[in-house]
């Protein structure tokens, strides 16, 4: 199997859907293999989907593209990290209008390439949720009130992030930018958010500028 359309008919991706493979046992039982979807390529969930289960497509490495439906609210845990072995190569896509509010847990590791755009009503950010991901910049949109520890951590392509419309309210974890690209900058709007960041995590070879900074 190389290519999976989602059947239409519920708006949730079950949790483990693609990671273990259900089999039904001769008691009536639903039993749980250990088969995973190495093999993997194409993935097509439903335009109404609102809930993309934890782990439900981990350990994916041969998928070639995520892209996530403007319908979908929240995306569980590892929901789609990727092996530790594999490469960052799948793109993340978030389709236009997107509703989606949660991030969970580790649930892009070691996933994306290029620049990322998150979606204007996200909420939170989970820990270690694009940990050793291969993007190459990212901007927070200012809905987001929470990243968690570790969240772009050993991203080590990263080399933009803008937090610019981000509040000082904001809740950032420890690690959440540590080993990022070299010579990489970090834009914060005033010298509060400045402070907070390098209060959180040693940014080596990393440049942390507020809004009376830029040039």
């Amino acid at each position: 199997v190389t290519t999976y359309n989602v059947p239409t008919d519920g708006t949730w991706f079950p949790a483990e859907a693609l990671y273990r493979e259900r089999t039904r046992r001769t008691d009536g039982g639903v039993g749980t293999g250990m088969k995973i979807m190495a093999c993997l390529e194409s993935l097509a969930l439903p335009k109404d989907t609102t809930v993309i289960g934890m782990k439900s497509v981990r350990y994916t490495p041969n998928l070639t593209s995520i892209t996530i439906p403007a319908s979908v609210v929240e995306i569980s845990n590892m929901a789609f990290q990727n092996t530790p072995d594999g490469t960052e190569t799948a793109p993340v896509t978030f389709v236009e209008n997107s509703a989606l509010e949660t991030l969970g847990n580790y649930v892009f590791a070691c996933r994306g390439t290029g620049e990322l755009s998150l979606p204007a009503k996200l909420k939170s950010i989970g820990s270690n949720c694009f940990a050793s991901s291969g993007i190459t910049a990212v901007t927070i949109p200012g809905t987001v009130t929470e990243i968690g520890s570790s969240a772009f951590k050993s991203c080590g392509n990263l080399a933009t992030v803008d937090l610019t419309a981000v509040s000082d309210s904001i809740n950032i974890g420890s690690h959440a930018f540590q080993d990022m690209a070299r010579e990489s900058t970090i834009k914060v709007a005033n010298v509060t958010i400045k402070n907070m960041l390098a209060n959180k995590y040693t940014a080596d070879n990393t440049t942390i500028v507020n809004a009376a900074e830029f040039t």
